[in-house]
């Protein structure tokens, strides 16, 4: 029994390292795409409770990529701007982060939603970071975003 376990144990490790050196291979691509913006109908017209975040994972020096539900709930179109505060670790001070947020303005028509994603890439020697996206034109649009390292093996 106890080899069966370690068996399974070692595939699910090598599962998970091939996963992660796919990822890496693919953000070293990182090709630009210009996706026209998706207006998907919203089902309510109350707002929807806040989000609980974003939370993206990822190895040193890789792009960790995660995407969030803008929804106007308006009786109006609105055209506005994607806002990212800084980066701050636990001790609230600021840590450079390259990242990306497409589109960087979204166009809502009245009841409408749309998909925003956001690509960062975690420094070397950090712990967990945190942001909030903002859309101010949008009321209720503040999403936490987290940063972190993948957690160690867990299985040991």
């Amino acid at each position: 029994m106890d080899a069966n376990v370690k068996y399974y144990e070692s595939w699910g490790r090598l599962a998970g390292d091939w996963l992660r050196d796919l990822q890496s291979a693919a953000a070293a691509l990182r090709p630009t795409v210009n996706l026209p913006p998706v207006n998907l109908p919203v089902v309510t017209t109350a707002p929807a409770p806040p989000a609980d975040g974003v939370v993206l994972e990822a190895e040193p020096h890789t792009v960790a990529s995660g995407a969030l539900l803008v929804e106007n709930h308006l009786d109006h179109p609105v055209t506005a701007t994607v806002v990212a505060d800084p980066f701050v670790d636990a001790d609230g001070v600021e840590t450079a982060v390259e990242f990306d947020v497409l589109p960087r303005a979204v166009e809502l028509a009245a009841h409408t939603a749309a998909i925003v994603r956001i690509h960062a890439e975690l420094p070397d020697g950090v712990g967990e970071l945190r942001s909030t996206l903002h859309v101010p034109d949008v009321p209720g649009t503040s999403v936490p975003v987290i940063l972190r390292p993948y957690p160690q093996d867990l299985g040991e």
